[in-house]
């Protein structure tokens, strides 16, 4: 959701092009979340595909996507992300136990 309120915000910016737009409402409506990146314009998108996105769907997206004569490339974020390196936080875990909900 995040993702998408961003790229809300930096389309009422005027930052979008209708090419990122046909980007974002293709992933969309296959229940991802497509952001711009760089300086907008109309140059490139991401989109996030968590764990429980089936190869089914990214198959389809990036059929979709290519029939609009965008290119798709397929990457992975590495490390842990946020991280507490403080002992104050209890614990080894990326997630410090202050920032647990459970």
């Amino acid at each position: 959701d995040l993702i998408d309120m961003n790229h809300d915000l930096l389309r009422f910016l005027g930052v979008s092009h209708p090419s990122l737009e046909s980007v974002c409402k293709t992933c969309q409506q296959y229940g991802l979340h497509c952001k711009l990146t760089g300086a907008g314009g109309g140059g490139c998108a991401f989109c996030l595909i968590s764990p429980e996105t089936t190869e089914e769907i990214l198959q389809t997206v990036e059929i979709e996507l290519k029939k609009q004569n965008f290119e798709c490339w397929e990457t992975s974020v590495g490390g842990n992300g946020v991280m507490c390196h403080d002992p104050a936080c209890g614990t080894t875990s990326s997630i410090p136990d202050f920032l647990k909900t459970t």
